[in-house]
């Protein structure tokens, strides 16, 4: 079992569980410790998000063609039922973050052929689904956003300096501003009361 993640309640943990050979999801109630299996799909699931008024679970589905992977962000309602794939842009499409008002999920985006630190971009979808919205350039490596909790801003890792460093826009994009200076960053997470 990997990469849990706490329900805004703090009362259930969403995790990725390798069982009979595919990797799924599951939720685990705090209380009482009885599971619950979110997907059933035969592709690799991986990095779940919950959603704001945790009703929904954003996650990657990372699937292989021809010894190249790709990846795609989709949903499913934290009760289970029916996977919704959100993008569909050739390439990887990972590291889901939710808004603060549960309406839009920022991602890394990196085009085919490409590593994260050579080509990637900060994009944004609606969470309902819709048109992605690129908000860097992906001539070098933007990663691993993180909503602000008012919502106005996005931390992100970025390479466009050399080093992974941090940085932070505003939520449409504009005005990166470098945060951190020397060693390696990555995971940005803001305090809750930021």
């Amino acid at each position: 079992d990997l990469q849990p993640s706490w329900s805004p309640d703090g009362q259930r943990v969403v995790f990725v569980s390798i069982r009979d050979g595919s990797s799924n999801l599951f939720i685990v109630d705090v209380a009482d410790g009885s599971e619950k299996q979110l997907t059933d799909i035969p592709e690799i699931v991986a990095y779940p998000a919950w959603s704001p008024d945790g009703r929904t679970i954003a996650f990657t589905i990372v699937r292989e063609l021809n010894f190249v992977l790709a990846s795609q962000i989709a949903v499913v309602p934290a009760t289970g039922g029916d996977v919704v794939q959100l993008t569909s842009a050739p390439g990887l499409n990972h590291q889901a973050a939710w808004s603060p008002d549960g309406s839009q999920i920022a991602y890394t985006a990196v085009p085919e052929g490409n590593l994260p630190d050579e080509r990637s971009s900060i994009a944004v979808i609606p969470a309902a689904g819709g048109d992605p919205i690129f908000l860097t350039d992906n001539a070098w490596g933007d990663f691993d956003p993180s909503w602000s909790p008012d919502g106005a801003r996005i931390v992100f890792v970025s390479n466009r300096d050399g080093l992974r460093q941090l940085y932070v826009m505003s939520a449409e994009g504009l005005n990166p501003v470098r945060l951190s200076a020397g060693a390696i960053d990555f995971d940005p997470a803001w305090s809750p009361s930021d």
